[in-house]
């Protein structure tokens, strides 16, 4: 007899990759600052199962995110990394692409 909780842990974690698929206009937050929205950031994520399973989260810009450019980028994609982090606790996740 198999109970489901071993046949579960008898499986490998998931391995999700996630990259950046879309950006609001304007891209950073303080090139919106005058515009008085943050950006909003959808990353695209999906595990090598068979099915995959395929995803998306929108992280917005916070006003603590308006350093460079390039910390801007890393900071959400941490971001997008930890809330699906949160959905898949076992998953090993990767960010393959923070630009576009």
């Amino acid at each position: 007899m198999i109970l489901a909780g071993r046949l579960e842990n008898s499986h490998p974690p998931m391995k999700i990759t996630v990259k950046l698929k879309k950006t609001t206009s304007p891209k950073f937050a303080h090139n919106a600052a005058k515009a008085g929205k943050m950006p909003v950031w959808t990353f695209e994520f999906k595990d090598d199962s068979k099915p995959p399973r395929t995803g998306e989260v929108d992280i917005t810009m916070s006003k603590s995110m308006t350093k460079d450019e390039n910390t801007a980028k890393k900071m959400m994609a941490d971001a997008a990394k930890k809330e699906i982090e949160k959905n898949y606790p076992d998953a090993d996740v990767t960010v393959v692409s923070n630009t576009l």
